[in-house]
């Protein structure tokens, strides 16, 4: 009973959901043209309300505090799902950043990894680039998404979004595509790879249920990324863009205004629209910075692997 009833508040109060601003598209096109404009700005985001009680996540940490002796599982799912819930009650608050640095933590041996691969000089692409939500052209990221999902037979939906952070998200049985975007053949296919095989094949076979807790969740991340490079994906441009978005979000969780973080990204070679977008993810909430362990878990995945320890 009470694995079901925490599997249920995950569900109910999903972090991201939260932390997704209903201003995003709006949002960006405004910080873009100040930016360009050399205006110094900071993202100005709103984000919808949820039915989330106050008392909810204390009443789960002093449930984590109860069962720690007796169901060391349990308890660690109800005060890991309690620090997102104060996550959710403290978006744009005081409280916000360090909860978040709390909860997307690494070893500075891993912020310093990110820091080599954002500092990678990957040879520039000229492969042809197809909007992301073309309906009716089979490379594009909306029908390689169809198209995975349909030759697993995954009861998924596979529909386009304006406000979306991310060119692709997957959640609650639905995979969404950011509308307007212009990917190469070889970027949408490994989209529709991570999400499907790294995000929506473990949800099916888990019985469409979220992972155990959120940090079952960061090492799902960290496992699509290794579905990525087992298929040849994470070549030097993929490992520079993780690598920004690390940094992007170390110097969210270190206070950097956003135009800062913009400033450093474009001077490892971002270009000004996505060094934006990177920088703005990051400050979700008021430093969100949830890409922070992404890499730390892949490598600390390969590492495991990589061991001669059962």
């Amino acid at each position: 009973m009470l694995d079901q009833h925490l599997t249920h508040l995950a569900r109910s109060f999903p972090l991201v959901h939260a932390l997704t601003p209903i201003n995003w598209s709006s949002e960006l096109a405004r910080l873009t043209d100040a930016i360009r404009r050399g205006i110094p700005a900071e993202p100005r985001f709103v984000y919808r309300s949820l039915p989330l009680d106050p008392a909810l996540p204390r009443a789960l940490d002093a449930l984590a505090d109860k069962l720690d002796c007796r169901d060391h599982r349990n308890a660690t799912r109800a005060r890991a799902l309690a620090l997102e819930l104060h996550l959710v009650l403290a978006v744009g608050t005081p409280a916000f950043l360090s909860l978040a640095r709390r909860r997307f933590s690494c070893l500075p041996e891993e912020d310093r990894q990110a820091e080599s691969w954002a500092a990678l000089s990957p040879s520039l692409s000229e492969e042809e680039q197809i909007l992301s939500d073309n309906e009716r052209d089979p490379r594009s990221l909306l029908s390689r998404l169809r198209s995975e999902v349909a030759v697993r037979r995954l009861p998924i939906r596979v529909c386009s979004r304006e406000a979306l952070a991310s060119l692709a998200a997957f959640g609650g049985g639905t995979l969404l595509v950011a509308t307007g975007h212009r990917l190469s053949i070889r970027v949408a296919q490994r989209i529709a790879l991570h999400e499907v095989v790294g995000h929506a094949v473990p949800w099916w076979n888990r019985g469409g249920n979220p992972p155990e807790d959120p940090y079952k969740q960061d090492q799902e991340e960290g496992h699509a990324l290794q579905v990525e490079d087992r298929a040849g994906f994470l070549d030097d441009s993929r490992r520079k863009e993780l690598g920004l978005r690390h940094i992007a979000c170390r110097l969210a969780h270190e206070e950097e205004p956003f135009s800062a973080i913009v400033t450093r990204l474009v001077d490892l070679g971002c270009n000004v629209e996505e060094a934006v977008r990177t920088a703005a993810r990051a400050l979700r909430g008021g430093g969100l910075g949830r890409e922070r362990v992404y890499l730390p878990w892949f490598w600390r995945l390969e590492g495991k692997e990589g061991s001669a320890d059962p």
